[in-house]
C-alpha cells in the first residue's frame, strides 16, 4: 500500500493541535498506523501497526471499546478508529466495506424456458439472483396428453437383428421402438481402418496447447465416421455421423494436449449403425518444460470528477493493449494480496480496452484509491501492474515513482548439476526515486523508507538471489525522494532446472587382494 498523510486546515486546526500539545506532553511520538481492515461477511477486525502499549477501537471516533473485532456491521463503506490507552492523542484511522445481502429477483432464464405440469397448471422454472431456483405458477394451462401414433423415424434408420431388417420407429410423444420387417439384411462389409497416426501438442507457455491431431489415411468401405474422447464409443449414430472425405484420408486436428495419455475410439460405418468397425487411437501424455512468456498491457484511467467534497462515481479503470493474455484479475490494492483465482477470472477477447471498474468514487476525506490488475497467460504464469487514482477534490498528489522495464534471469548450473545463488532482478528507466528495498513474496516485507537502500542511477540490479528449483516471487519497492510515497513492483524469477552431468559404467577387469 502507498502511504501519504496529508490534513486539510480549517478554522478548528489550532484548537486540535493546543489540545494535541496538551495532551502528549512528556509522552513518546505517535506512530500508530491504522494498517487494514479484515471483512469476513459482516465481520470487521481492525489492525493497526506500530501502536505503543495497549490499543482501544471504534467505529465512530467517541466510544471505544478493547477489542478489535465488530461484529453485524451494516452494508457500506464504514470509517474506523484506533487510538493508544495511554495516549488518546495518538488516533489512526481507516476504512472497510461491507457487501450487501442479495435482493431476491425472481425471473426466466433459460431460452426456450423450461416448464413443468403440475395439476393442470404450467409452471416454469425461475431463478432469483441469489443462488435459489423454483418451478413458478403460471396462468397458462398444460396442453392434453400427448396420443401416441407410430410412424417411421425420418431420415429412416435400421438395425440388423436375427438376420432381418428392423426399422426405427417413433410415437410422436418422445418414445421409441423398432418394427420387424420380412426383409433379409444385407451382409456386412466391415470398414478397413489402418492404425491412426498421431502429431503431438506443442508447448505453449509450459502448457500443451490445442494442436494436437488423430490421423487415418487409406481408410475403405466406409461412408460416415464418428469419434468419442475414452476407451469406449459414445459419440454419433450412423444418421448423425459425419461423412467420410472422399480417398478415405481422415485428418481431425485441434485435439488439447494433456500431461496424461488421451484416448479417443473412432467408429468407420458402412451403409448404417449394424455395421462398423472401431478404432482406438491414443494421444500421448505431455510433459512441457516450465516456461512462461510474460504477457505485456497496458493501464489507463479516466479520473472521476469533483462534486464540491465527495466526488462523482464516474471514473473508469482500462486495461488497454493486451498481448499474450487471456484473462485478467483486479484487486483493489498496490500488491495484489487477493487470492488468485485464473478460473473465475473474466475473459480478456483482444487487446482491449477493457473497463475492469467504471464506478470509481471518493468520499470526501479520501486522499487516493490504489488498484491492482493481474493479466494471466496462464495459470501461473502473468504479470501485475498497478495504478492510482487521486481524489479530484483533495490535495495535491505526491510524485509517485517509475520504471520502464523489469527483468529476471534464473539461477545457473555448476557443472555437478547444481544450482548457484546467481540469480538477478534488473529494474531500468527508474525516475522520482531515490532509495529501494525488496523482499521475497507477493507482499511487501522489506526496509522502510529510513532503513531501505539508496538508489544512485536510473537502473537498479539485485544480484546473487538464492537459486532456486522452483519459481520466486519478489517484491521491490523504490520510495520517492521525500518518502511519503512508494511504488512496489512485482517479479518473479523463474526456477532453474540443471540437467545430471553424463557418466559412463566402470567396467572393473580385476581386484588385486593384499595383506
Amino acid at each position: 500500500m502507498i502511504v501519504r498523510k496529508s490534513c486539510k486546515p480549517d478554522v478548528c486546526s489550532p484548537w486540535i493541535d493546543l489540545i494535541k500539545e496538551l495532551l502528549c506532553a512528556g509522552k513518546p511520538a505517535c506512530k500508530l498506523a491504522f494498517g487494514q481492515a479484515i471483512v469476513s461477511q459482516k465481520t470487521v477486525t481492525i489492525v493497526a501497526q506500530h501502536g505503543n502499549g495497549s490499543l482501544e477501537y471504534s467505529i465512530d471516533g467517541v466510544l471505544f471499546q478493547d477489542s478489535p473485532t465488530f461484529l453485524n456491521q451494516p452494508c457500506g463503506n464504514h470509517k474506523y478508529f484506533v487510538r493508544e490507552k495511554s495516549n488518546s492523542a495518538c488516533i489512526a484511522a481507516g476504512y472497510a466495506f461491507i457487501a450487501c445481502d442479495c435482493i431476491p429477483e425472481w425471473k426466466n432464464t433459460e431460452e426456450p424456458p423450461l416448464t413443468q405440469c403440475i395439476n393442470g397448471k404450467v409452471h416454469s422454472y425461475q431463478t432469483d439472483g441469489c443462488g435459489n431456483f423454483d418451478y413458478k405458477l403460471t396462468n397458462d394451462n398444460c396442453p392434453p396428453p400427448c396420443v401416441p401414433v407410430w410412424v417411421d423415424v425420418a431420415p429412416q434408420e435400421t438395425q440388423c437383428v436375427g438376420g432381418k431388417i428392423q426399422v426405427k420407429i417413433q410415437d410422436g410423444c418422445g418414445s421409441f421402438g423398432w418394427r420387424l420387417t420380412k426383409a433379409d439384411c444385407n451382409v456386412c462389409v466391415a470398414p478397413q481402418v489402418p492404425q491412426a497416426t498421431i502429431s503431438q501438442a506443442s508447448c505453449l507457455n509450459g502448457s500443451p496447447a490445442g494442436d494436437a491431431g488423430i490421423h487415418f489415411a487409406g481408410v475403405s468401405a466406409a461412408d460416415r465416421y464418428g469419434y468419442s474422447q475414452g476407451a469406449i464409443y459414445s459419440g454419433a449414430a450412423y444418421a448423425q455421423a459425419q461423412a467420410m472425405p472422399v480417398g478415405g484420408n481422415l485428418d481431425i486436428t485441434g485435439l488439447a494436449g494433456s500431461g496424461q495419455d488421451n484416448t479417443f475410439v473412432f467408429r468407420f460405418f458402412n451403409g448404417g449403425d449394424g455395421c462398423f468397425t472401431d478404432r482406438e487411437a491414443v494421444i500421448p501424455a505431455l510433459n512441457c518444460p516450465p516456461q512462461c512468456v510474460t504477457p505485456t498491457f497496458d493501464l489507463d484511467k479516466e479520473d472521476p470528477t469533483c462534486n464540491g467534497g465527495p466526488s462523482n462515481n464516474d471514473g473508469k479503470l482500462l486495461l488497454q493493449n493486451v498481448t499474450g493474455g487471456v484473462k485478467y484479475q483486479p484487486c483493489q490494492d498496490t500488491t495484489f494480496t487477493c487470492a488468485a483465482d485464473f478460473a473465475n477470472a473474466p475473459v480478456i477477447a483482444g487487446p482491449g480496452p477493457v473497463t475492469v471498474y467504471d464506478q470509481i468514487g471518493f468520499f470526501a476525506d479520501q486522499p487516493y484509491k490504489d488498484f491492482a490488475v493481474r493479466v494471466y497467460a496462464t495459470e501461473f504464469c502473468f504479470e501485475t501492474k498497478t495504478l492510482r487514482f487521486y481524489n479530484p477534490c483533495g490535495p495535491e498528489p505526491c510524485l509517485l515513482p517509475a520504471y520502464q522495464d523489469k527483468t529476471a534471469s534464473s539461477a545457473t548450473c555448476t557443472s555437478g548439476g547444481m544450482l548457484n545463488n546467481d540469480a538477478w532482478i534488473k529494474i531500468t528507466g527508474i525516475a522520482n526515486a531515490t532509495k529501494y528495498g525488496y523482499s521475497v513474496g507477493v507482499a511487501y516485507s522489506g526496509p522502510d523508507f529510513n532503513a531501505a537502500e539508496p538508489l544512485i542511477a536510473s537502473e537498479l540490479t539485485i544480484s546473487n538471489l538464492d537459486g532456486s528449483g522452483n519459481d520466486t516471487s519478489y517484491m521491490i519497492r523504490l520510495f520517492n525522494l521525500a518518502g511519503d510515497c512508494f511504488l512496489d513492483v512485482a517479479i518473479t524469477v523463474i526456477g532453474g532446472d540443471c540437467q545430471t552431468p553424463n557418466c559412463c559404467d566402470m567396467i572393473i577387469t580385476s581386484i588385486e587382494l593384499t595383506d
